[in-house]
């Protein structure tokens, strides 16, 4: 069975946040604890499930964000807020996953931990079609915003 660290750190990959990514996982755990019996393959379950939970989290702070943006903008963190660089690229790329969809954020974190599309279609029950569409859209937001912070 994965560990515990290791479906958080899948999670975060996919630009979860350490909290959510732990939270999710829980859950997820908390789950095939649950269901022991009945569940024939625990890892996949548990990743599946934690996904899920993770999902429905970001929706949530998706909906959160949206609410505050119209209610006078987003947090902007600067150099001048003291967090290294390490802490600034994290959040840029945080910023980038913010503006594609929970499912554009699961497709594309797992095509590029290396899942090929058809796992990627059975883990989030999806098919492989809808992969494809969730990808290429992902590619085009994130090509549309790195192309209007470079020019």
């Amino acid at each position: 069975m994965n560990t515990f660290g290791q479906v958080v750190r899948r999670l975060l990959y996919s630009g979860a946040s350490r909290a959510d990514a732990e939270d999710a996982v829980q859950q997820a755990m908390a789950a095939v604890y649950e269901r022991w019996s009945e569940i024939g393959e625990p890892d996949r379950f548990v990743h599946v499930v934690a996904r899920h939970a993770l999902i429905k989290m970001q929706s949530r702070a998706h909906r959160e964000a949206q609410r505050w943006a119209l209610q006078g903008g987003p947090f902007v963190v600067s150099e001048e807020s003291g967090l290294d660089s390490a802490a600034l690229e994290a959040d840029a790329v945080r910023g980038l996953f913010a503006l594609l969809t929970p499912m554009q954020r699961q497709v594309i974190s797992l095509y590029y931990d290396g899942y090929p599309t058809n796992e990627i279609a059975d883990s989030l029950n999806i098919s492989q079609s809808t992969v494809r569409v969730h990808l290429q859209r992902a590619r085009q937001i994130l090509r549309k915003a790195l192309s209007s912070v470079d020019g």
